[in-house]
C-alpha cells in the first residue's frame, strides 16, 4: 500500500477515537460556584474559617450555593487566583472526587486524589467539624461533644498540638465512624497524608 494513503487512512482511523477522548474529558470537569473560606488557627490556637486571606495556613473550603462543603485542592498559582480575586461568589472548574462524608474539589485536574508514596502515619490532634450556615456565608468550626452523624454532611478536619490543620477524607464509612464518635479531643487517625498547595489532606483508611 502506498505510504501516503496509509497515513491518511491512520489519521481518518483515529479522528473519532480523538473526538470520543475530548468529550469523555469535557464530562469529567465540573464547575461550580461558592464561597471560599481559609481555615487555620489564630494566634489563641482556636481554629477559624476566614473569608478573607492573603496567604492561607490552614486549608481551604467552598461552600456551594447549595450549601455542599468541598475541600478545595490545586496549583499554587490558581490558589492564588482565588485569594486575590475581590468576588465573593467565585466559579472553580475542576474534578469532584469523594462521597457524601467527604467531597474534594481538585482544580484543573481528571486525576482523582491519590496518596503519595510515603508510610501510613497516625496524626493526632483534635477533631474538628466545619458547618456551614443556611445561607453559606459563614463556617463554623466546632469541637463538637456528641455525635454529628445526624446533621447535615459536613467536612471535619484534625488540628495538631503544633497547629497544623490536616482535612479529612477516605471511605464514607470511615468518617462516619468519627462522625458516630463522641471522642474528638487528643485523637489518633491513621492513613496516609496528601500534601497540596492548599493545605495537607489526611487520607484515613
Amino acid at each position: 500500500m502506498n505510504l501516503k494513503i496509509y497515513s491518511l487512512l491512520l489519521a481518518l482511523s483515529l479522528i473519532p477515537i480523538l473526538c470520543f477522548s475530548s468529550f469523555a474529558s469535557d464530562k469529567e470537569l465540573q464547575t461550580i460556584e461558592g464561597q471560599i473560606f481559609c481555615v487555620e488557627q489564630d494566634d489563641e490556637g482556636k481554629v477559624n474559617s476566614l473569608v478573607q486571606y492573603a496567604n492561607c495556613k490552614g486549608v481551604l473550603l467552598v461552600i456551594d450555593k447549595n450549601g455542599k462543603p468541598y475541600t478545595l485542592s490545586g496549583p499554587k498559582q490558581e490558589i492564588q487566583k482565588l485569594a486575590n480575586n475581590p468576588q465573593r461568589i467565585k466559579r472553580i472548574t475542576g474534578n469532584v472526587s469523594g462521597n457524601n462524608r467527604a467531597w474534594l474539589f481538585s482544580m484543573f485536574s481528571l486525576e482523582p486524589l491519590k496518596p503519595q508514596e510515603t508510610a501510613k502515619k497516625i496524626i493526632e490532634g483534635d477533631i474538628v467539624c466545619l458547618i456551614s450556615s443556611p445561607d453559606g456565608e459563614k463556617v463554623l468550626a466546632v469541637i463538637s461533644t456528641e455525635p454529628c452523624s445526624e446533621n447535615e454532611p459536613h467536612a471535619h478536619v484534625i488540628k495538631t498540638p503544633e497547629g497544623t490543620i490536616y482535612s479529612i477524607h477516605g471511605p464514607e464509612e470511615k468518617i462516619v465512624e468519627i462522625e458516630k464518635s463522641s471522642n474528638r479531643k487528643n485523637v489518633s487517625l491513621s492513613g496516609t497524608v496528601k500534601n497540596t498547595d492548599s493545605g495537607p489532606i489526611l487520607l484515613i483508611e
